[in-house]
């Protein structure tokens, strides 16, 4: 029995060799991983360090092509508009002199004629209204004394040319309408 004993005890400490051995690996493992993760990690901040970086570099580089593209077109499109307000104000102008050509064609004034006319006319009422005193003053006048005339044969006086006589009539018919 004393081998079946040793047998079984051998069994057993082979299994408790065999156990300790999964344990000792196990934390070998865990004591690995700690430190292979740990550098691990700081490999993997430094590699975010690096592309944070160049993405803010590139970012960079990209905003300013950006703003260049910007400030070309807005330069682009300053000119379109200065080209635009130019050619329309040679277009009016070309519009302004047609017309007023045709307007002095016809004979209509113009607003400066029309501006000194109405300053002229404001200055002659102006002197009007300043000699009316002097004129609204009636001249002296001498009181008139008439004479009738005689009447004589066949002549009337303007007392008959207030009576009524019947209107002349004609009988004439009109060229134009048939009537």
């Amino acid at each position: 029995m004393a081998k079946k004993k040793s047998k079984a005890s051998k069994a057993q400490e082979e299994v408790l060799k065999t156990a300790n051995n999964i344990w000792l690996a196990g934390l070998g493992a865990l004591a690995t991983a700690e430190e292979e993760g740990s550098k691990l990690f700081r490999k993997l901040v430094e590699k975010g360090e690096k592309l944070e970086t160049e993405g803010r570099e590139r970012l960079g580089k990209v905003r300013e092509e950006v703003e260049e593209r910007v400030d070309v077109a807005k330069e682009r499109a300053g000119e379109a508009r200065e080209r635009v307000e130019s050619a329309f104000g040679d277009l009016a102008a070309g519009v302004d002199e047609r017309v007023n050509s045709a307007l002095q064609r016809l004979g209509v004034p113009t607003r400066d004629e029309i501006r000194r006319l109405s300053d002229r006319v404001a200055d002659l009422t102006a002197k009007v209204e300043g000699m009316k005193p002097a004129a609204s003053k009636p001249a002296a006048t001498k009181p008139k004394t008439t004479r009738k005339p005689a009447k004589a044969a066949g002549v009337r006086s303007d007392e008959d040319d207030k009576t009524p006589r019947a209107a002349k009539t004609t009988s004439k018919t009109s060229k134009t309408t048939g009537v």
